[in-house]
């Protein structure tokens, strides 16, 4: 006999089941892409003006972890929009913080499905302090229409679990026909090298999938 579930008593087991997702997703230690619903909170999230990425190189050029950075004021659990899919959103910080972070963007987009993609991110500290023999580089995020060759990008390597991911929020009908490319492999979304010159040869720039 099947027991229908009052309305207080489904939104109680959604909100389990999206807090169980969320948990999932900080205990990952690569890009993942999941749908997400709002949490009700009564809060919003820290805006910021941007999140740029910036990634570490080891000596040999590889592509070690990469990081959102806001030029002028903290990066930590904050969110900032972006230019890489209509009304993009970049969030970074601890899980508490992301549930502020979809709610605000739900206040602009109450009945439109929300796409999330995490992004495994360096530790402020060590972006701070990086050890000698590594570098920094000035990267972009990208949406690359077909599938790129393996050799093309530098796979993430895997992080331990903490407390921060970095995620690429995309709101709204007009991200769900990118959202099924992604899914289906005809799309992808990659971190890129910014070239310092325009003559840089695009086929050495530093790239990594993402979703």
């Amino acid at each position: 006999m099947e027991v229908e579930m009052s309305d207080s008593e489904h939104e109680v087991s959604s909100r389990n089941f999206r807090d169980a997702v969320v948990s999932g997703v900080y205990q990952i230690s690569k890009p993942v892409m999941f749908n997400m619903a709002h949490f009700g909170s009564q809060s919003e999230a820290q805006l910021v003006r941007e999140l740029k990425p910036v990634g570490v190189l080891d000596a040999y050029g590889n592509l070690i972890g990469v990081r959102f950075q806001n030029v002028v004021g903290d990066d930590e659990h904050v969110l900032a929009y972006s230019e890489t899919a209509p009304n993009a959103r970049i969030y970074q910080g601890s899980k508490d913080g992301f549930q502020l972070a979809i709610d605000t963007v739900y206040i602009e987009h109450p009945t439109s499905p929300i796409f999330c993609i995490s992004v495994p991110v360096l530790d402020k500290r060590y972006m701070a302090n990086i050890p000698a023999g590594r570098q920094k580089i000035e990267m972009q995020l990208r949406v690359v229409e077909g599938c790129l060759d393996s050799k093309e990008c530098t796979h993430f390597k895997p992080r331990s679990t903490g407390s921060e991911r970095a995620f690429i929020i995309l709101p709204g009908p007009e991200n769900q026909e990118l959202f099924s490319k992604l899914k289906k492999g005809m799309s992808c979304i990659i971190l890129e090298e910014v070239p310092w010159r325009s003559s840089d040869e695009t086929s050495k720039l530093v790239r990594a999938k993402v979703a």
